[in-house]
């Protein structure tokens, strides 16, 4: 690096990090070089969105900051995959005006497109396609949305063809640099035939010409789909694209709707420059590399000067005497802002040999890291032992289970300050700032053959809060009376309403689903009224719920349009159930969401409710037995004891699994429960 900055070279290859950390933060030793810059070129531009978006947003005003104080003003050449918005986004991010060249001269070989709706785990059959095709010669990628995933497929490929490992790899965030470059180069040589991945492979790096992509799951937007499927194919030979389905809701809208996959305009992508959090973290960056002063031209539009004042409360920022200047209190605080995250980062630690297994930020750390929480790498599990905030530290120790975990979270939004409001059909939609609180209160054992729930463990965690934007629809009693009238469940509906829009949320925006959080209230306590919320799951929020609001009609259309066209009867994860649900799904009611939804868009109406509002009940709770509640409520008590008779068939006897201590390995075939009070079997299977 000293040579480099010593002799600059005409043309620096460089990543934001390095720029964020090893060039603006140290911008004196490159001088000679900001003074002769005259273009910057920024590939993949519509990966910066969301949180990293953000982040890259304010990194560019502190490049543009740096180049005008040596006098230069570089034209900036960006370069996209087909998206939706790419003026108003390289706009946003590089605060200048662009001209948009669309035209589209590069070859390209045939590629084959195979849609597969398996009645098995997507994941087993990945799983399986992978073995086949590495066995074949193909060379092959998997693409999975959750680093869990990748971890299992890797294993489950492998498990029954050890001899495959040499030729098989798994590949996430999270992995340490010299094993991230070892993977990928020998990817690029053929040593290695296939690779599983998250998106961490999706594009940036040279991983040499492929065959067979296997997308585990719809990747979350069509821009993202064909980013994956341009992995293969690049040395001008046909290809081929399977896209697994599973079964959550967006999948199957387009196992249905084919044509909207392949006929579909591209999402747009959104950053948020006013998320105060991210701003304040490169604020402190920019006085580091000069002293803020009054004029800044990059902030102007923001209101950059009430963060400004709050880092100075905070101590971040030092004001000058006379109160038109502002310098950075730390010497280096480049080195505590992470381009990718907001807020800190965490190592994970095995216990016992002090090796670095991997890193997790701390919006994951509750959520993943967990004690018990089994934590894959690399297709070794490693169980989550304990956990040190101070020293940024997470310890685990490796293990060998037949199952993996995944946690249970309690939720509450309060409202902090409403922003906009439009009227809708007949019902008020507004967004605001929210205080959104969070707790993981359980955690569950899931067997990892049939991936069935083997036990629930209750956890004591603090509760996290952040501050957020999200939009809210307010239901004011009529609804409630009305579907209380045609027998459906209230609060059922309204939270599958709640799964459905959240899972459809990417169709509108460049996301996914954690990017995007949501509750619903019977009762919201500041409301008084029943209202559902879909929020950014990020601090300070990062442009979502402003998309959201202003496609809300849109957004409810394509909603009903989904849960309406699925076959199930009661609901099923292709329609209203959401996989990661902290009340696990429940209460759930198909039927009155979709009447509740066809009133919302304007197709059926009903009458207007005219009793003052202090003849609202109160509701349970979120998280209470709500169905149980209502039904008894409703119901004529009934006389004598209440017997409950479960009766249960597994696939294999206590004796063949070795005795009842491996009930786990039993295999249920068929549960049914007889209610005395209700007079009815309910059916498991």
């Amino acid at each position: 690096r000293k040579k480099i900055r010593a002799n600059p070279p005409q043309v620096l290859f460089t990543t934001p990090d390095m720029l964020h950390s090893g060039i603006l933060a140290f911008h004196e030793a490159w001088a000679d070089f900001f003074t002769r810059l005259r273009y910057v070129v920024i590939d993949e531009l519509h990966t910066y969105s969301g949180v990293f978006g953000t982040h890259i947003l304010h990194l560019f005003r502190r490049l543009n900051r740096v180049c005008a104080h040596y006098g230069s003003e570089p034209t900036y050449i960006t370069s996209s995959a087909t998206m939706g918005n790419p003026k108003q986004l390289a706009g946003n991010l590089l605060n200048r005006t662009f001209h948009e060249i669309t035209a589209n001269g590069a070859p390209a070989a045939a590629r084959h497109f195979v849609f597969l709706n398996p009645a098995e785990s997507p994941n087993t059959l990945a799983a399986n396609l992978l073995r086949l095709s590495v066995l074949k010669e193909y060379r092959t990628i998997v693409f999975t949305r959750a680093r869990v995933i990748t971890e299992l497929v890797y294993r489950w490929a492998t498990q029954s063809r050890p001899d495959l490992r040499a030729k098989i790899s798994s590949y996430r965030a999270g992995y340490l640099p010299e094993e991230r470059r070892q993977i990928e180069q020998a990817l690029n040589t053929g040593e290695l035939l296939g690779v599983v991945s998250t998106s961490a492979l999706e594009l940036g790096i040279d991983i040499g010409g492929l065959d067979v992509c296997v997308l585990v799951g719809y990747p979350g937007s069509i821009i993202n789909t064909w980013q994956r499927a341009g992995r293969v194919g690049r040395a001008g030979a046909e290809s081929l694209i399977i896209l697994i389905a599973s079964k959550d809701a967006l999948d199957q809208y387009f196992m249905k709707h084919p044509v909207q996959f392949f006929g579909r305009g591209v999402e747009d992508a959104v950053v948020d420059p006013a998320n105060k959090y991210i701003l304040k973290n490169h604020l402190t960056c920019a006085a580091r590399e000069f002293p803020l002063t009054i004029h800044e031209p990059e902030y102007q539009h923001l209101d950059w000067k009430s963060v400004v004042d709050e880092l100075v409360q905070e101590g971040a920022l030092l004001q000058s005497a006379e109160g038109d200047a502002w310098f950075a209190a730390r010497k280096q605080p480049h080195r505590l802002v992470s381009m990718r995250t907001i807020g800190e980062s965490y190592n994970i630690i095995e216990s016992g040999k002090k090796n670095l297994i991997g890193t997790v930020s701390g919006g994951q750390v509750y959520g993943e890291c967990y004690d018990g929480a089994i934590y894959l790498h690399r297709g070794r599990q490693y169980q989550i032992s304990g956990r040190n905030p101070e020293k940024g530290q997470i310890y685990a120790q490796e293990v060998d289970v037949p199952f993996f975990t995944r946690a249970k979270s309690d939720k509450d939004t309060e409202i902090i300050e409403e922003l906009r409001s439009r009227p809708m059909d007949g019902f008020m939609a507004k967004i605001g700032r929210l205080k959104v609180s969070s707790q993981v209160v359980a955690y569950e054992k899931i067997r990892t053959g049939d991936q069935v729930i083997i036990s629930k463990h209750p956890l004591e965690s603090p509760v996290e809060h952040f501050e957020t934007v999200g939009f809210w629809i307010e239901l004011d009693a009529h609804f409630k009376k009305d579907l209380s009238r045609r027998k459906y469940h209230y609060m059922g509906s309204i939270h599958a309403i709640e799964h459905a829009m959240k899972s459809l949320f990417p169709l509108l925006a460049l996301s996914n689903r954690t990017d995007v959080g949501g509750i619903c209230y019977p009762l919201h306590p500041q409301l008084r009224k029943g209202a559902i919320f879909v929020y950014d799951y990020h601090p300070g929020g990062i442009g979502l719920a402003e998309k959201g609001f202003a496609e809300l009609d849109r957004l409810l259309e394509m909603t009903l349009e989904m849960v309406e066209s699925c076959d199930c009867e009661l609901g099923c994860p292709s329609c209203i159930h959401f996989p990661t649900c902290g009340a696990g799904n429940v209460p759930l009611d198909k039927a009155g969401s979709i009447h509740l939804l066809k009133v919302l868009t304007g197709r059926e109406k009903i009458e207007a409710d005219k009793s003052p509002a202090g003849d609202l009940e109160e509701e349970a709770p979120m998280f209470a037995d709500w169905e149980d509640q209502e039904e008894l409520a409703d119901a004529t008590p009934e006389t004598g004891p209440h017997v409950v008779v479960f009766d249960l068939e597994t696939q294999r006897s206590a004796a063949e699994v070795g005795g009842w201590n491996k009930a786990y390995m039993m295999g249920m075939s068929v549960g049914i429960v007889w209610d005395s009070h209700e007079k009815k079997c309910t059916s498991y299977f």
